[in-house]
């Protein structure tokens, strides 16, 4: 899907660098199950196919400080709260998200951003500032099924793309 939507909209791009977000790291710099289960994963999507080579890697860093692991991306509840039940929690993600999607904008990429929550909105709002540069926000509901939809499709360079069937997160 992602691979489609990057040569419909850029045909000459060669190079897809695909960062994957999670709650990889725990407070102690532990990784997750769900990074161990990834990591060994990422070889089967770093490929070349119809022209487009993808890079895929687990985004454990800012792209504005990519030597710096960011630490405590996967907690519990009750790591904050004492008498909270055990349940797991993703923190820092979205915000993440958003500070990448500026720092691609404003770097001039062309720029997916997949997912279905309304959260990285505010880094959709910051691709705005760059209108000769354009982002595709890639998700389950189809354009016009969100309260900022109208305001979006207003800027030339955002375009929300329906992907249906996708599984939820």
């Amino acid at each position: 899907m992602v691979r489609q939507a990057v040569k419909q909209h850029w045909p000459r791009v060669s190079d897809l660098h695909l960062r994957l977000y999670g709650g990889w790291l725990f407070r102690s710099g532990r990784a997750t199950r769900q990074w161990e289960w990834a990591l060994p994963h990422l070889a089967d999507f770093h490929t070349r196919r119809d022209g487009l080579r993808v890079e895929p890697e687990l985004a454990h860093s800012s792209a504005w400080c990519p030597d710096t692991r960011i630490l405590g991306t996967f907690r519990t509840a009750r790591e904050t709260d004492p008498g909270e039940p055990e349940r797991a929690m993703q923190k820092m993600v979205d915000g993440l998200i958003v500070a990448d999607s500026l720092r691609y904008s404003l770097e001039g990429k062309p720029t997916v951003l997949v997912s279905d929550d309304d959260d990285v909105l505010p880094g959709l709002l910051a691709a705005t500032a760059r209108p000769t540069r354009s982002m595709i926000w890639l998700r389950k509901r189809a354009p016009g099924q969100s309260c900022n939809d109208q305001w979006l499709a207003s800027h030339s360079n955002i375009e929300i793309c329906h992907a249906p069937g996708w599984p939820t997160w």
